[in-house]
């Protein structure tokens, strides 16, 4: 848009960001709903900016999150599985990440039906083949870091009958999936997920 300075700021939050991940891991982790929203805005960052340096670091980034979706990535239920951060369909697990699976080619629907896939059709970028290896390669043991404490991680194991998740603390209180299973069959299938009485734990 021609405004340097808004330009400045955007470049120094994407720098700040990266710092953060490189040293912590995705915070908002796993999220099906915000996963989408995050590469929404890395690719619209990767296709428009105009500093190579920003750029790069969108690239970067894409590429870490579509690491993060191979390994999550459940086949046998074509779905993004384990235990997550932030999401609204506790049935399914469905969110925003539904349209870049859709359009990368990884699931033949995307649901809810109507997802919004504006800005992710005005990408260029396309994750590495490579991804799409990784996430049919079972079984495998996935441990992540999600912050800087201790407890801030998960771990999720998939298997071709099973995959099984926990993590160690909530992101999201109420909205988090800590402890999860999800079995093979179809997309429209409801995930296992266990949810202690009154939320206290």
């Amino acid at each position: 848009l021609g405004k340097p300075d808004a330009a400045r700021e955007g470049y120094a939050r994407l720098e700040k960001v990266l710092v953060y991940t490189a040293q912590a891991g995705i915070h908002e982790f796993s999220s099906p709903t915000y996963y989408g929203v995050d590469l929404d805005d890395l690719l619209l960052i990767e296709a428009f900016c105009r500093n190579e340096r920003g750029r790069n670091q969108a690239r970067a980034l894409l590429r870490l999150f579509w690491q993060d979706i191979a390994l999550n990535f459940f086949p046998p239920a074509g779905r993004y599985a384990g235990p997550y951060s932030r999401n609204y369909d506790y049935l399914h697990g469905w969110g925003g990440i539904e349209g870049h699976l859709f359009l990368q080619g990884w699931i033949d629907r995307p649901e809810p039906s109507g997802v919004d896939t504006v800005y992710t059709l005005l990408g260029r970028w396309s994750p590495p083949a490579e991804c799409r290896k990784i996430s049919k390669r079972l079984p495998r043991t996935v441990r992540q870091a999600w912050g800087v404490e201790a407890l801030q991680s998960r771990t999720h194991f998939l298997a071709p009958d099973i995959c099984l998740g926990s993590a160690s603390s909530s992101y999201g209180g109420r909205m988090d999936f800590l402890l999860t299973a999800d079995l093979p069959g179809s997309r429209d299938s409801v995930r296992c997920f266990f949810v202690p009485d009154g939320r206290g734990d």
